[in-house]
């Protein structure tokens, strides 16, 4: 059942794109375009990432709702602090950091932004003054309030952003922190980026009042509704509560009407809401509607908008193979040789394509399709001047290598252990639990999801081999290139 939120926030989009003349620069609307493809490709890849089992734990991500960050990062100044919750991978990016580095944190390395003992919740970048995401419900809220009396007491002009999902906001926390922010006057902004959904709970099943906004008034904390699928309308909304607290006059409360196109995280089957709801809300997607304006204004010719794409994505290779469909032979000797050839660094096509070979800057296999028939799939994107067919003729001598070779069962019983810690670690968390067995019990029989580890853990490298021959044959692959520019 969709929120009403719904409705209010597909009319403030037809009144924004009524307005009439642009009310913000063409270098504004440019940069807003850049950064929120940005984050929308770095979660694009973080979710095919995920999927490949490069790294796990929880991982929420920010598509859809790109417009928030982009319109507070061009309102704020540079020494405001900004905290958020769990799905924080989009603020950094807004606020400057390097997309590498938060790529390396959630590959769990030190080169990663928290040095790779965070991983995907718990972002944080001192020099860029994000103060972390959080991965308790609502403890931001007390916490940023906590640091914006820091910078009243040290007498500085820096406001703080507290940013929070819909399902947040039923914190006891919020309630004492907005009685205490109000109180002493301090200089923060509260952000519900509401997506309509608590996890898969629609805001209007969870509250009598549906209007976020109304939390505040209670406080005599000024607060509006704001339509999150427009930079313009954050950035405007941004902009005046941050001169209301830079005054003196203390804290905004904003409701920013949004919406995610994805699973509240990735292991989120999404059963709460229809496919023509988030088609609904694609048609005013923030990134679509900004280019748009862009070229209707005549801001960038074809060629720089190109550009402009093309510095974000990279020329990639997808080879895919047939493969069984589950609960058939050959679906779990599928699974294995995935992990085999391209799982962690020190896989094969890792240390010979990327490392050693440079072919690739990333490259990977992984599996899809569950009842049907599926695909075994091998991508890459390239380095910098390597053509795709060199690259896929790199990948296709390394099949042929591995297919003439045994395979080592040291090798196989690495893999078979990296599949029981992460079959462990998923069967600590009873949600992940409970929607494996679901998604089992749904194929016919919920022990399969048991059963299944069991033959694959008993799977010999003789019998992996056996079916690397069949499925790694060239009359059942077809290959994709990509390439980010036409030029």
């Amino acid at each position: 059942m969709p929120a009403k939120a719904t409705t209010s926030t597909k009319k403030a989009s037809t009144a924004t794109k009524s307005a009439g003349k642009p009310k913000f620069s063409k270098e504004t609307y440019i940069k807003w375009y850049k950064d929120m493809l940005l984050i929308r490709r770095f979660e694009e890849k973080t979710g095919q990432l995920y999927i490949q089992q490069k790294f796990g734990g929880f991982c929420h991500l920010y598509i859809g709702q790109e417009a928030i960050v982009a319109g507070t990062a061009s309102a704020c100044q540079p020494g405001d602090k900004h905290m958020t919750a769990y799905r924080d991978h989009a603020h950094p990016i807004a606020l400057g950091t390097d997309p590498r580095v938060l790529m390396a944190e959630l590959y769990g390395r030190t080169t990663g932004c928290s040095k790779g003992k965070g991983g995907s919740m718990h972002f944080f970048d001192k020099e860029k003054n994000f103060m972390g995401g959080h991965g308790i419900v609502g403890a931001q809220i007390a916490m940023g309030a906590g640091v914006a009396f820091a910078e009243q007491y040290n007498g500085t002009d820096n406001v703080a952003f507290v940013s929070m999902g819909d399902g947040a906001v039923r914190q006891g926390a919020l309630h004492e922190t907005f009685n205490m922010a109000m109180n002493w006057k301090l200089p923060v902004i509260f952000i519900i980026e509401n997506n309509n959904y608590a996890m898969g709970t629609s805001v209007e099943r969870t509250t009598n009042v549906t209007d976020l906004s109304k939390i505040g008034l209670s406080y005599e904390m000024p607060s509006k509704v704001v339509n999150g699928m427009r930079p313009e309308s954050v950035h405007e909304a941004i902009e005046e509560a941050c001169n209301r607290a830079r005054r003196g006059d203390g804290p905004t409360l904003l409701d920013i009407r949004t919406y995610r196109y994805k699973g509240h995280s990735m292991s989120d089957p999404q059963k709460y809401r229809t496919k023509d709801e988030v088609a609904e809300y694609q048609k005013i997607d923030p990134i679509s509607k900004v280019l748009e304006l862009i070229e209707d204004k005549k801001w960038a010719s074809k060629q720089q908008i190109l550009d402009i794409q093309a510095k974000v994505p990279t020329d990639a290779l997808y080879k895919t193979y047939k493969m069984p469909p589950k609960g058939s032979e050959g679906y779990l000797e599928a699974d294995l040789l995935s992990d085999l050839l391209g799982g962690g660094k020190s896989s094969p096509l890792e240390q010979q394509l990327v490392k050693n070979g440079k072919i690739f800057a990333s490259v990977g296999a992984y599996i899809t399709g569950s009842v049907d028939p599926g695909l075994l799939v091998f991508s890459g994107k390239m380095e910098q001047g390597v053509g795709a067919k060199e690259a896929e003729a790199a990948l296709d001598a390394l099949l042929k290598d591995f297919l003439q070779k045994e395979i080592a069962e040291s090798a196989l019983q690495k893999i078979k252990n990296q599949s029981e810690a992460m079959k462990t670690y998923e069967s600590i968390q009873l949600l992940n639990r409970a929607m494996n067995l679901a998604y089992y019990a749904h194929l016919g029989d919920p022990a399969l999801y048991w059963q299944e580890f069991e033959q694959k853990a008993s799977c010999q490298a003789e019998q992996l081999s056996t079916w690397a021959q069949r499925l790694l044959q060239e009359d059942q692959a077809s290959v994709l290139y990509y390439q980010s520019t036409t030029s």
